[in-house]
């Protein structure tokens, strides 16, 4: 999934794990069939996948009806964000095998100005809230609300409030376990590999989170800054600050350089998508064998792709059409096209 700061406010989630509070069979949350699953900011059951961008309605696609539709059940709903009573308008993420919802809500205050209050919600037939977010200390509370922004989970044992001032992370109890305000702009940085976190810091260097302590240590990679990057079979991709796409081994240390002029990454499946800087070419580089492959077929500012049971889906949020591919990504199984 992408693009610039995706979670969220514009998503990118990292979702894992089962959703453990709809059962094996019957209704689900969305008002499929079966127990809710996710993988690569995709949620599923047993026929539908839903498309979770976290700032336009979630779609419905059925698999065996080749249909894409608004993942609302409710007749004459508006959807959006706006409407509080449409589930496809809301914000979702999995952590530690549950569906939460994430909500950013409104205030009036006396005075007539707003601000907003940030909470998290477990899904279930009826909805839980298992946090309600405060500022932490030293952070002007004239200045700054109690809204949460962009949400992801590391794993199953960790849950990322990133809210461009600082960030949270949670344990399984959603209780605060690190507090970090050196945060860089980019709200996708931090990682989870090798038992470890990981976060790009305001300075662009990537720091290594203590797990015992909190405190962070600079990781050495030679003097580069990462400006953008994603974690695939343990290895973190990146693009530094001459724009090169490199890869560091978490394990060994290792650096590698290899594509020119890639900006605006995203990780997907086995592959990282970029645009080349100077031309403005869209190319999928293929983590595995090492290959960037031009596509002529992917708008960077439209299209969406995701990776599901092998086989990787592309939406375009402006026409709403909705490819599958097989692995290679080049064999088309199935179009179609949002309906309301």
């Amino acid at each position: 999934m992408k693009k610039t700061a995706l979670l969220l406010v514009t998503a990118i989630i990292i979702i894992t794990g089962l959703c453990g509070c709809d059962s094996n069979t019957g209704e689900n949350y969305f008002g499929g069939e079966g127990e809710l699953k996710a993988e690569d900011y995709l949620i599923y059951d047993e026929n539908n996948v839903y498309i979770n961008l976290g700032y336009t309605a979630v779609k419905k696609y059925n698999k065996n009806a080749n249909t894409l539709t608004i993942a609302c059940e409710t007749p004459g709903c508006v959807h959006g964000f706006e409407n509080v009573e449409c589930k496809a308008g809301m914000k979702y993420c999995f952590f530690n095998g549950n569906l939460v919802r994430i909500h950013d809500e409104p205030i009036t205050n006396s005075d007539g100005t707003t601000t907003t209050q940030g909470c998290l919600y477990l899904c279930d037939k009826n909805e839980k809230m298992v946090y309600k977010n405060e500022l932490p200390e030293g952070i002007d509370k004239e200045k700054y609300d109690n809204g949460i922004g962009n949400v992801f989970s590391l794993g199953d044992d960790h849950l990322v409030l990133f809210n461009g001032v600082y960030i949270y992370i949670l344990d399984t109890d959603f209780n605060v376990k690190y507090t970090i305000f050196d945060i860089g702009n980019y709200s996708g940085g931090v990682y989870y590999a090798n038992n470890e976190i990981y976060y790009i810091d305001n300075l662009y260097r990537l720091q290594k989170l203590d797990m015992e302590s909190g405190k962070p240590s600079p990781v050495d990679l030679g003097g580069m800054k990462i400006t953008e990057g994603f974690v695939i079979s343990d290895l973190l991709w990146f693009s530094n600050e001459a724009m090169t796409l490199c890869s560091y081994d978490f394990k060994t240390g290792e650096i590698k350089e290899y594509a020119k002029n890639a900006v605006r990454l995203t990780g997907v499946g086995r592959c990282i998508e970029y645009l080349e800087y100077e031309r403005g070419d869209v190319y999928l580089f293929n983590t595995e064998t090492g290959a960037a492959i031009k596509r002529e077929d992917i708008d960077i500012n439209s299209d969406y792709l995701f990776f599901l049971n092998g086989e990787y889906y592309k939406y375009n949020d402006t026409n709403g059409e909705l490819t599958l591919y097989e692995d290679d990504l080049t064999t088309v199984i199935n179009t179609c096209v949002l309906s309301d």
